[in-house]
């Protein structure tokens, strides 16, 4: 019963724990990240993306840090909603 378990250990530790870390870095860990985001907001974030806004005049436009921006803009280009 042992054995299995520690063999059920391992395959587990190899598949989810493939990188193993030791000195470990968070991104973001000391941003002040607001993270929500209304549905208008983002149809006009992407009016605006799509309409060539730099990420510096979408901030301005929001009043949000330009890290908030590029956040969204990763979000949205990952899911494949910009154009």
């Amino acid at each position: 019963m042992r054995d299995m378990e520690s063999r059920v250990i391992k395959n587990t530790e190899e598949k989810y724990f493939y990188h193993k870390r030791h000195n470990l870095y968070i991104m973001l860990e000391d941003e002040d990240v607001d993270w929500y985001w209304d549905d208008t907001e983002v149809i006009e974030f992407d009016r605006l993306f799509n309409e060539g806004a730099t990420i510096l005049e979408i901030s301005q436009h929001f009043c949000r840090p330009a890290v908030e921006i590029a956040l969204l803009t990763i979000d949205r280009d990952l899911k494949g909603l910009l154009s």
